[in-house]
């Protein structure tokens, strides 16, 4: 039987209802074989072709901050230190209210990790800020996220108070670096 919509279509409205709130992060980490950084992206589940931040729904009851993580953690397969909220995006494809975070990596896991549920069921990418740019606005016109390039320069410009911050000889996991207790941590609702 045919699948229920092709990879370019969006999801059946009752997998993505409009105006649904989500939470996810932008995890960095730096690279393993130069000082640059990277971000981790996820391939969507519905659109094959886009690549993405991991995200998703905010259950009743949970705060956005502890929804971003734990959708982090299962469709990414990561875990670390929550940074600086980045804001807050309505995307237009599909109308969601989306809070991102910062989530600087401290530990990844495999596919078989029980940790990671979505493991195996979509590719993830460690890619620079660059190549991250470049994935998103590889996909046709109609296709493309603008608030994905947003919050993107958002993370970049977060990073680039890190690298100042390490150039002045403190360590880029400080905890002020977090920005811990600023107006851009709170997780609250924002009446939104």
């Amino acid at each position: 039987p045919a699948p229920p919509h092709s990879p370019r279509s969006s999801p059946p409205a009752s997998r993505v209802p409009m105006g649904r709130k989500v939470a996810g992060c932008v995890p960095l980490r730096k690279s393993p074989d130069s000082a640059d950084w990277q971000v981790l992206l996820v391939r969507s589940r519905w659109q094959p072709d886009i690549w993405l931040f991991p995200k998703g729904g905010i259950d009743k009851g949970e705060k956005p901050l502890v929804a971003a993580l734990r959708e982090t953690r299962e469709e990414a397969g990561v875990i670390g230190r929550s940074g600086p909220k980045l804001g807050s995006w309505t995307f237009s494809a599909n109308g969601q209210h989306t809070k991102m975070w910062i989530l600087w990596v401290s530990e990844e896991f495999g596919p078989g990790d029980k940790r990671y549920p979505e493991g195996g069921k979509r590719e993830r990418r460690w890619v620079t800020f660059d190549d991250a740019l470049a994935l998103f606005k590889a996909v046709p016109k109609r296709e493309q996220r603008p608030e994905l390039v947003e919050i993107l320069k958002k993370a970049k410009k977060r990073v680039k108070k890190v690298e100042e911050k390490e150039a002045a000889g403190h360590s880029p996991n400080a905890p002020e670096d977090s920005d811990a207790g600023s107006s851009d941590q709170d997780d609250s609702d924002d009446g939104e």
